[in-house]
């Protein structure tokens, strides 16, 4: 009985954990062809200020968007992301984006209790 209680136990972790190492790798986002069209569209159209976050959640998901201009002149930017739940974030900011306002939205984010704000410049 012993033998068989162990057998089960072990097939039973297994199984748990082959299903939640599933789980945790599904992204929410799009498909790559599409997230580079949308980038190429942000890029191309001088509405848009191309700054791309992705919000990587606890759970291991993982949210990409773009951001406009007015996003984040509104304020209400860092807000919505600390909304996400986002664990840590990483922008690709415009190299068109002042300094100032790049630095005053990582720090915005930092404020909020993401533990990971990293950034990297488009070169465009």
């Amino acid at each position: 009985m012993d033998l068989f209680a162990n057998a089960l136990l072990i097939f039973m972790t297994i199984a748990m954990l082959s299903f939640s190492s599933i789980s945790d790798s599904r992204e929410r986002t799009l498909p790559r062809a599409e997230l580079a069209a949308v980038e190429r569209q942000a890029l191309g159209t001088s509405a848009v200020t191309p700054v791309a976050i992705t919000a990587q959640h606890a759970d291991g998901g993982r949210v990409r968007y773009f951001v406009r201009q007015e996003e984040i002149a509104r304020g209400d930017l860092p807000a919505r992301v600390g909304a996400l739940g986002a664990a840590a974030v990483v922008l690709r900011i415009d190299k068109r984006l002042p300094f100032e306002v790049a630095a005053d939205l990582m720090g915005a984010l930092q404020r909020l209790g993401i533990r990971h704000v990293s950034w990297a410049v488009l070169e465009q």
